[in-house]
């Protein structure tokens, strides 16, 4: 695991990135609180769990790092 930062409208987020998770998603929620609109996802998937359930990936948001220098695309989950 590792942290990176991003700012949005004049605020700064701190991010934790699992970096041994196969996938970048960020809950809907989070997005909500801190006014980010999300896109349509190019290619939905399904995030499937240990318990056998699944959850939709169906749109995305692009941050960039200010430590990283680097675009962040994550997958919204509900």
């Amino acid at each position: 695991m590792f942290y990176t930062y991003i700012t949005h409208e004049g605020k700064n987020y701190k991010l934790m990135i699992d970096g041994g998770s196969c996938a970048n998603i960020i809950v809907k929620t989070t997005l909500e609180k801190m006014g980010v609109k999300a896109e349509p996802h190019p290619h939905p998937y399904n995030v499937n769990w240990v318990d056998k359930t699944a959850q939709p990936i169906t749109s995305v948001v692009r941050f960039i790092s200010t430590c990283l220098a680097t675009r962040i695309v994550f997958g919204v989950m509900s």
